[in-house]
């Protein structure tokens, strides 16, 4: 096994780990000298002594390095040389194989699945041939089913008679193989944040090409003359947060992170999440992915400071020097969260002008800076409590979010709900768990949202007499199974609930107006499998012929507005024809 191309060993001491060569500007040597790194002596027993390896010319060119002591001399004596050696031998530093960067203790193996995706984008292979690669390749396949299976198998299913049915098609088909009903054992309010938890459905993982088993959420379908209705809310709790931001000043899209949330398009880049790539890309385009520029944002959104993103950095971009990743977050935080500024009292407002200070707000640098010409205390030039964030395109949504987590008795803005009362600040200090509290804000506020989003369903259903009921929500994503005939009706009333639902959180802040591009979904799903998407065929090592193959599921719809809105006028025109 090896590690970006190092020989994996593992000590006592350390554990697991690999010997990385020092830099050619390390060992002051010259770059063009510098063909081939290979390990130190200690570790290379496994390897057989032949030439293939280079492992005898190292050996004899240590023998005559170490005779010679300047770093000039080493150049000389091997430019000098006739034949000279393919590999040179410098100095090595000992790596411990992590799983991440914030790692302390020793990794116990390096297959287990923590190293997963090190071992699918090759950052830890296998020399062993076709053989030794297939066995790194088929772990990581099982891996899903591994997780899995027990908690497939001990679902609550309860098998259904004829008796229970009133539907034809499935009477039909219940005679003919077993028919049933999984109950998903789903806890409502799980989590401080009252989101739902459950082991299996709630925390299932997209389907993958090379994962065994991972299609299993696709093989779901409703009963026999229904479907399942449903959609993922856009952007749920980036546009929570955006419009949290926005009521500052009474309008939608008033702040840079709102104007991203409404106008940014991710086909030319100037998306949220495609800004914040390139900002930690540092000019060098893909080093940070789309997608890993989203688990930065929203890790900052819930809270988490500049030490989690580093680590989070680290992680995915292991060429960045300490340096580069240092600078990378720190430009990232001063351009998103912004620059935090504190009040200062009548005397640091004093003091400041007779220092040619003209301002009522300073960050706590420059506060340092004046205490200490002054002689006074940051304590008493400045108002520690009084701090918010200036400069950045989040500084306002930031500014909010803390206003609300330090209130007194914290609520969402919305439903009011408040936070249990021993995260209170009545109860503990107000900065303590000041990042948990301001998380809370944002994932309570989206659970508000799922709340008025199921019960304007329930009245649009009832008040015009869509059969149907709901049937599972994961986070930002709800399901409803309906009948075949009432299949449009019923998603064009959940577009009409995304609306109802957005004008309600607009106007709970102030703001009495709702831009177009966020009133509707973009998509109502109407589909006869739970799959994430109505086209996928959750194509799978168990399922190597998709799900219309192998199961009968033909493709799904999805429909925006206008074509809801299409179609429905022309099913009542049916039904009005068929009544005359």
């Amino acid at each position: 096994l090896a590690c970006h191309g190092y020989t994996l060993n593992r000590t006592h001491h350390h554990g697991w780990g690999y010997l990385e060569p020092k830099s050619a500007e390390d060992t002051k040597l010259d770059q063009r000298l510098v063909r081939l790194f290979l390990p130190d002596v200690a570790i290379l027993d496994p390897i057989p002594d032949d030439e293939d390896h280079g492992v005898e010319e190292e050996l004899v060119y240590e023998k005559y390095s170490s005779e010679i002591e300047s770093i000039e001399e080493q150049v000389t004596f091997i430019s000098k040389l006739e034949d000279p050696p393919r590999c040179m031998f410098i100095q090595h530093k000992f790596k411990k194989l992590l799983l991440n960067a914030s790692q302390v203790g020793n990794v116990g193996s390096p297959l287990g699945k923590g190293f997963t995706s090190s071992i699918e984008n090759g950052v830890i292979s296998s020399s062993g041939g076709w053989e030794a690669e297939q066995v790194l390749t088929l772990g990581t396949g099982l891996t899903s089913w591994r997780n899995t299976r027990s908690r497939i198998l001990s679902q609550f299913v309860v098998q259904l008679q004829e008796s229970d049915l009133h539907n034809e098609e499935a009477i039909s088909k219940a005679s003919q193989e077993n028919l049933g009903a999984i109950l998903p054992q789903v806890v409502p309010a799980g989590t401080i944040t009252r989101r739902a938890t459950e082991t299996l459905w709630l925390t299932a993982s997209n389907v993958r090409a090379d994962r065994v088993g991972s299609e299993f959420k696709g093989v779901v379908t409703p009963f026999p003359g229904y479907c399942f209705v449903g959609a993922d809310v856009d952007s749920q709790e980036l546009w929570i947060a955006s419009l949290i931001g926005d009521s500052t000043f009474g309008e939608h899209g008033a702040t840079p992170l709102g104007w991203m949330a409404l106008q940014g398009q991710k086909s030319d880049g100037t998306d949220m999440h495609s800004k914040t790539a390139a900002e930690l890309s540092q000019g060098r385009p893909g080093l940070v992915s789309r997608d890993m520029a989203k688990a930065f944002n929203y890790a900052r959104i819930y809270g988490s400071g500049k030490g989690l993103a580093r680590n989070m950095l680290r992680d995915c971009c292991n060429d960045l020097s300490e340096d580069d990743v240092r600078k990378s977050i720190d430009k990232m935080f001063a351009s998103t969260k912004g620059n935090e500024v504190h009040q200062l009292t009548n005397l640091g407002k004093r003091q400041a002008l007779l220092h040619g200070i003209y301002a009522e707000e300073l960050t706590s640098s420059d506060i340092a800076n004046l205490s200490s010409v002054t002689g006074y205390s940051q304590y008493q030039l400045s108002k520690a409590r009084k701090a918010r964030y200036v400069g950045g395109s989040e500084s306002a949504m930031f500014n909010k979010l803390e206003e609300i987590a330090r209130c007194e008795q914290p609520a969402t803005p919305f439903l009011k709900c408040r936070i249990t009362r021993t995260l209170e600040p009545s109860v503990i200090q107000k900065s303590y768990q000041l990042n948990s509290r301001i998380n809370w804000v944002v994932q309570s506020s989206a659970v508000d949202f799922l709340h008025l989003l199921l019960v304007a369903m329930k009245w649009l259903m009832s008040e015009y007499s869509i059969p149907g009921r709901f049937t599972l929500s994961i986070h930002d994503e709800v399901r409803f199974h309906v009948p075949l005939e009432y299949k449009y009706e019923a998603a064009l009333a959940l577009q009409i609930a995304n609306l109802l639902t957005r004008s309600f959180f607009s106007a709970q802040l102030g703001i009495h107006d709702l831009p177009n591009n966020v009133a509707f979904f973009s998509g109502v799903d109407i589909d006869r499998s739970l799959r994430k998407s109505v086209q996928h065929e959750c194509i799978t090592p168990s399922n190597p012929h998709g799900l219309s193959v192998s199961y009968g599921i033909a493709p799904g719809e999805e429909l925006d507005i206008f074509a809801l809105l299409e179609r429905v006028s022309i099913l009542r025109a049916r039904r009005e024809n068929s009544n005359i």
